[in-house]
């Protein structure tokens, strides 16, 4: 419980970075006692809607701490930006 809620904390207050790959979200969860990475630590990305949260895609931070590509394989920018109901390619 103490993980999800430490991934959830780094995962909101981690900025979303357009980086070179096609992937546009990444996460990085470090240790706030010693600074070492946090391997191991499932991380959901969702939204909230009605009520409920939704989720669009899940990872699990490998030996450095890190889930390279979080972001929905195949979805763009768009389709997390628009109300639930109107997503291309994503259930909501």
């Amino acid at each position: 419980m103490f993980k999800k809620a430490l991934a959830t904390l780094v995962l909101l207050i981690t900025s979303v970075t357009v980086s070179a790959a096609d992937n546009p979200l990444s996460v990085h969860v470090l240790n706030t006692q010693n600074g070492l990475p946090g391997p191991g630590i499932e991380v959901t990305f969702a939204y909230y809607d009605n009520g409920q949260w939704v989720s669009l895609n899940a990872g699990k931070t490998n030996e450095q701490g890190r889930i390279t590509a979080l972001y929905p394989a195949g979805a763009t920018s768009d389709d997390t930006a628009k109300p639930p109901g109107r997503r291309n390619g994503l259930s909501g």
